[in-house]
């Protein structure tokens, strides 16, 4: 038997008033003595470990950690699994690190926006790259996604467990990939943010976030869009895509 943890954890809110705070997801799979986690969080957000030590989990037990992108609320605490071993796209990492030391140095990030996201033309440009360039000189640091002797470059066809599968989903950024968990009775996808929440199921909306490829997105989409089971998007509780519904058990067993 496969059981699937999902941990809904909320975005920092960095000072401002929202009056809902916006979930953010992480995955934890055990299947006989195996512990494999799929995102880890904020970076310096002390929340995924709550989580963990409520379900009697530490990140030192972990065998596996599976990065779905390298954005700091999706990989910011790869480090506190030591043990484990780092599946992340190579690609999606160095387009981050790229895209982070340049921010880190510029004095105009719009013209970094503009560089690294060719489709920038959003109302709120100017606000997302301010916004990024604050994220970036906070939380990026180049070895945060885990030591060298940890990463194993999903571009280089690592050996995963027969009951993962990874889907590249590139668009909302260059290495994008989700995680498909095949059970014995159904299937999980760990979305990211190729599927950001279950409001976008099937729906003709745009993330207010960029983009980094809106063709790849919107391909992404409409693949994940065929799934039957269960997802688990980036900023959503898990919902069964046959009833539409949201999956409310705290352990789901595949």
């Amino acid at each position: 038997m496969i059981q699937v943890y999902p941990l809904i954890m909320h975005m920092p809110e960095f000072g401002g008033n929202r009056k809902i705070k916006m979930p953010l997801t992480a995955a934890v799979v055990v299947a006989g003595d195996q512990r494999i986690i799929i995102d880890t969080g904020y970076a310096g957000y002390t929340e995924i470990f709550d989580l963990l030590a409520g379900l009697d989990f530490s990140p030192p037990s972990f065998d596996l950690v599976i990065n779905t992108h390298v954005h700091p609320d999706h990989a910011g605490n790869n480090l506190a699994f030591s043990n484990a071993h780092i599946v992340v796209s190579k690609m999606d990492y160095e387009f981050a690190r790229d895209f982070a030391h340049a921010m880190q140095k510029a004095v105009d990030p719009m013209q970094v926006f503009e560089r690294f996201y060719q489709e920038y033309q959003l109302k709120q440009a100017q606000r997302h790259a301010l916004s990024s360039q604050r994220t970036v000189q906070r939380f990026w640091q180049d070895g945060q996604i885990g030591r060298p002797e940890q990463l194993c470059w999903i571009e280089d066809n690592p050996e995963l467990p027969e009951f993962i599968e990874l889907w590249p989903t590139p668009g909302h950024t260059p290495g994008h990939y989700s995680v498909e968990v095949t059970g014995a009775s159904r299937s999980m996808l760990i979305a990211g943010d190729a599927m950001p929440s279950r409001l976008f199921w099937k729906k003709n909306l745009r993330e207010t976030t960029p983009r980094f490829d809106s063709l790849q997105t919107e391909t992404s989409r409409n693949r994940i869009e065929q799934f039957k089971g269960i997802i688990l998007t980036g900023h959503d509780r898990p919902f069964d895509t046959q009833s539409g519904e949201y999956v409310q058990d705290r352990v789901i067993e595949l």
